[in-house]
């Protein structure tokens, strides 16, 4: 282990040893090679020196020859040697503390400023066309290649220079005080300009090279030039529209400043929507034209151009603020197409619509108005559309969006409403008229309602992704489509009112019938087919005059329900019902049903469920009729036979059906007695039934009577304890008679 230790003392004192040997080997090695740094780096200076006084004497004798090339205009050769040249002034840019580089860089601005200036004065005598001075076309070619040299700014500058020179008389001619410069005029404008754009195709365009693109640099300024104008234009052509609109009628004296105003204006043309449609329209051609011309969207195109004012913006842009004129046409547009058929005049349009003078010409489906309505607002969509104006499609949608709700109130529900004296002189007799006329309306609701889906498809197709985040919600048609189907709904009820006052005559010798003396049974009673004949004349209209059948079917089942009801209540008012009386109805109540089944016509799966719910509906009446008929005596026997046909144990069930029955209270206790004793041994039986909404007192709304779907908890729960209170009374009542006894 010493001997380990001692090896690795050593080991270490060698390592210093031979790192104290390296060190001084470096210092030597050091030493030796620093004449050799010094003359490295004197010779990267003096490589360096060499090659700057190269440049600069390239510097000066280049600036020496672009001199004289300035000077005798050779601007080929200047646009190759001043490229050379800026390139090499680069490499001096650090020392332009040196005297010498100062006064070549100085040298250098002073001739970029004298080719610049030569270059400009040529571009100049070029536009003017001036005889005395002519410039070839090639020279200009040579120019142009010096101008790319010298740079963007100088680039542009010149074109400014020429799109002035070019547009000067344009800007003279059509001068926003004079005739020729007012809204009315223009399409002259723009046929002044595709003239000056057709000169420069023919004459200039090939002097300049194709990447300055001379044409759209042309037409951005005629855009930048005529946007200020039109925006005057169309606020001068409002303000007198404003001040025409507020004044007085022809004939009577106007005030001292508006007349003045009116003066000030008098070569201004009024704004008009159709003044505005024609500018707008005219416009809209022309940057579409200009778009294809160049092959770019006429927003890209002003907006990539540089001007002096900064970018430009489209002509169309223009309108934007005055587009509510537009708005305001169609608002007024649809006010007078609807005015014949709104509040008051809703229900004589109705009658006019529906009564056709012609007996061989149909009746229409849907009332007139409302396609006159939609083909106002496709039109007026198909325009706006067309026009593009930006920031108008919103206030039109909610223009539209008002005018359906006013259709739907102002002459859909209220083409429903009758008069006092018309309705009193029908509400007790069958009216096919009125039925036709509510089924037209139906259809236009539904016609409007489909409608209005396809106008909310077709802007949210039409708008852009920005406008659709803009406006969230305001292209939605979702509260106006709502508005018709709730109209459809009020159709379907009045249509139900019609069937019960069609069916009044026979339910009311229903409900005057004495079922407890009927003596014999003949057949059917007549107010059955009287019912029948009466159901089938309003069926018929209805699956005549409604367009879409599902909402046949819809008043089928309604109706279906709604007679049931009526024959329920006319049963119940009408008690007591005994033996024979029974008989009888259970007889009318198939020719009833009968009747029913034919309200919805034949064939198809809607029909089926249909009869299948009339067979329910009737399946319980027979049920209560047989539980009626049937003697009570023996009590045991007719209890059984209440149990097995109802099925619950509840006793205001039983209780009804013994009031339907007429039995006199003092057998009703004993039947309670018997009822009480074998359901409390029968714990399956339910203590509900559809007894439990048969109504004993029900009024004089069709509505009201036993519902013919399923019962409802909330009175589930109180007929079991209306049941427990009644059978803790019978039980006293009992108790009390055996004491007695």
């Amino acid at each position: 282990m010493q001997l380990i230790q001692e090896l690795i003392a050593e080991l270490l004192a060698q390592m210093s040893r031979i790192r104290e040997k390296a060190t001084e080997s470096e210092a030597i090695v050091r030493d030796i090679t620093k004449d050799i740094q010094i003359l490295d780096l004197a010779k990267r200076n003096l490589a360096l020196s060499v090659t700057a006084l190269k440049r600069f004497q390239m510097l000066v004798n280049a600036l020496g020859q672009l001199e004289a090339m300035v000077k005798e205009k050779q601007y080929k050769e200047i646009a190759q040697t001043l490229g050379a040249v800026k390139e090499i002034a680069l490499f001096f840019k650090s020392y332009s503390s040196i005297e010498r580089i100062s006064v070549a860089t100085k040298k250098l601005q002073e001739l970029q400023g004298s080719v610049r200036a030569s270059v400009e004065k040529d571009f100049d005598d070029f536009f003017l066309q001036d005889p005395s001075r002519p410039i070839k076309q090639s020279a200009i070619s040579d120019a142009c290649l010096v101008v790319d040299v010298l740079g963007d700014d100088v680039r542009n500058a010149i074109l400014d220079r020429y799109a002035a020179l070019e547009l000067k008389e344009y800007r003279r001619i059509f001068r926003n005080t004079d005739e020729a410069g007012q809204l009315d005029n223009l399409s002259r404008r723009f046929a002044y300009f595709r003239r000056v754009l057709t000169a420069h195709d023919t004459e200039r365009a090939r002097a300049f090279p194709q990447n300055w693109k001379v044409g759209e640099h042309l037409t951005a300024c005629f855009a930048s030039a005529t946007r200020g104008d039109l925006v005057v234009g169309l606020e001068n052509a409002a303000e007198k529209a404003a001040a025409l609109g507020g004044a007085p009628k022809k004939g009577l004296a106007l005030g001292g400043r508006k007349v003045e105003e009116l003066e000030n204006k008098a070569g201004v043309p009024v704004l008009t929507v159709s003044l505005l449609v024609e500018s707008l329209a005219q416009t809209r051609e022309f940057e579409n034209a200009m778009a294809k011309k160049f092959g770019v969207s006429f927003k890209e195109l002003v907006e990539r151009v540089p001007l002096p004012g900064g970018t430009g913006q489209t002509l169309t842009s223009a309108f934007g603020k005055h587009m509510n004129v537009f708005v305001d046409a169609q608002d007024k547009l649809i006010s007078d197409l609807l005015a014949s058929h709104r509040g008051s005049n809703a229900r004589s349009s109705l009658d006019a619509t529906s009564t056709s003078p012609d007996p061989d010409t149909p009746a229409p489906s849907v009332l007139p108005s409302s396609t006159e309505l939609f083909f106002a607002i496709g039109t007026g969509m198909d325009e706006c559309l067309k026009l593009g104006g930006e920031g108008v499609m919103m206030p039109i949608c909610k223009m539209y969006k008002r005018w359906l709700k006013v259709y739907a109130e102002d002459v859909l529900i209220a083409g429903t409403k009758r008069s006092a004296q018309d309705r009193k002189s029908t509400e007790t007799r069958f009216n096919p008229s009125e039925i036709q006329k509510l089924c037209l309306v139906l259809n236009t609701a539904d016609y409007c309602q489909t409608t209005a889906g396809q106008l909310e498809d077709r802007i949210k197709d039409k708008i852009t992704q920005e406008e659709a985040e803009e406006g969230e919600g305001e292209y939605s048609m979702q509260e106006e489509q709502e508005l018709f189907v709730s109209v459809i709904s009020t159709c379907l009820t009045l249509l139900l009112r019609e069937l019960e006052h069609a069916t009044d005559s026979p339910f009311q010798t229903l409900l005057k019938s004495n079922w407890g003396a009927i003596e014999t049974v003949t057949g059917t009673s007549p107010w059955v087919e009287e019912l029948a004949t009466a159901t089938a004349s309003v069926s018929e209209v209805i699956h005549e005059k409604i367009e879409p059948k599902k909402y046949v079917r819809s008043f089928c089942d309604r109706a279906s329900n709604a007679l049931v009801t009526r024959f329920t209540n006319a049963l119940v008012k009408s008690r007591p019902i005994k033996g024979l009386g029974g008989e009888q109805l259970l007889l009318d109540l198939q020719s009833f049903k009968s009747s029913l089944l034919k309200i919805p016509g034949s064939g198809g799966s809607a029909e089926s469920m249909y009869a299948r719910n009339v067979a329910k509906n009737i399946s319980r009446l027979e049920t209560l009729l047989k539980v009626i008929i049937t003697p009570v005596d023996p009590p045991d026997a007719f209890v059984l036979n209440y149990i097995l046909l109802i099925g619950d144990s509840s006793f205001s069930n039983f209780q009804k059906v013994l009031d339907l029955k007429g039995t006199p209270k003092a057998e009703q206790n004993t039947l309670l007695d018997t009822l009480l004793t074998i359901t409390s041994t029968r714990t399956e039986l339910a203590s509900e039934s559809f007894l439990t909404t048969l109504d004993m007192d029900p009024g004089s709304t069709p509505g009201s009577g036993m519902e013919v779907d399923a019962p409802r908890t909330t009175e589930s729960k109180r007929e079991v304890f209306s049941d427990l209170r009644k059978l803790v009374s019978f039980t006293m009542r009992r108790e009390r008679d055996k004491s007695g006894t």
